[in-house]
C-alpha cells in the first residue's frame, strides 16, 4: 500500500486530491477471503501516509456485506479523501 501511495502522490499535481478507500484489520478478514487478505492495514495507518497533505475527509468503519453464495460477513474500512497541497 504505501509504495503505491507514495508513487500516486508523486504523480499528483499541487491542487490534485485523493479518494482512498482501504480494508483494515480491525475485524478478521471473512472466512472466503481471508488467505488473499495479506497485510490488511492497521485502522487509521493511511492517515499518516497523507500526513503532509491536507485530509478533507477520514472515515474509519465497519460494515456488512454479503455476496452470492458466501455468508453475510463484517468488513473494516477506512476512507480518505485528501488534497495536495505542495
Amino acid at each position: 500500500m504505501k509504495k503505491f501511495i507514495s508513487a500516486a502522490k508523486e504523480h499528483t499535481n499541487i491542487g490534485g486530491v485523493h479518494i482512498m478507500q482501504i480494508f483494515t484489520d480491525t475485524v478478521p478478514a471473512s472466512e472466503d477471503i481471508a488467505p488473499f487478505a495479506i497485510g490488511l492495514a492497521k485502522d487509521e495507518e493511511i492517515k499518516e501516509s497523507y500526513s503532509d497533505w491536507e485530509i478533507l475527509q477520514f472515515q474509519s468503519y465497519v460494515f456488512e456485506d454479503e455476496h452470492p453464495n458466501v455468508p453475510k460477513h463484517m468488513h473494516a474500512s477506512n476512507k480518505i479523501v485528501a488534497r495536495r497541497t505542495r
